[in-house]
C-alpha cells in the first residue's frame, strides 16, 4: 500500500472518530438551554446546545399552519418537553395528544 492510501486512510479514520464523539455528545449531554422569544402574535422557543441554535420553533408544533402559542407559559411547558426528549435520547415530535396533556391553549 503507498504512503497517500495510508495517509487518507488515517485521515478517513479520525474523521469517523470526530463525527461519532460529536453525535455521542448531542445523545447524552444535557448541556441544553431553553430560551423564550416573543413573536408578534405569542410565543415561541428556541433550544441551544453549548450556546449553538439547534431548534427555533416560533409555532405550536404539530398543529397545521403557523399558530403561535398563546402564552409564555405554554411556550416553556412544550420547549421543556422537548429538552426532557432530547435529554432522554428521543427524537423531540410534540404530538397533537402531548400538546393536550400539557393543557396548551391551541384556539
Amino acid at each position: 500500500m503507498n504512503t497517500g492510501k495510508i495517509v487518507i486512510s488515517l485521515v478517513f479514520i479520525v474523521l469517523l472518530i470526530t463525527i461519532g464523539g460529536y453525535f455521542a455528545k448531542v445523545e447524552s449531554n444535557g448541556n441544553y438551554e431553553l430560551e423564550l422569544v416573543a413573536t408578534e402574535n405569542g410565543w415561541g422557543y428556541t433550544v441551544y446546545l453549548d450556546q449553538k441554535l439547534i431548534i427555533k420553533q416560533l409555532s405550536i408544533p404539530g398543529l397545521q399552519g403557523r399558530t403561535p402559542f398563546k402564552t409564555k407559559a405554554d411556550a416553556k411547558k412544550i420547549g421543556s418537553l422537548v429538552i426532557k426528549k432530547l435529554n432522554d435520547g428521543v427524537m423531540p415530535v410534540i404530538s397533537k395528544n402531548e400538546l393536550y396533556q400539557h393543557q396548551i391553549k391551541i384556539y
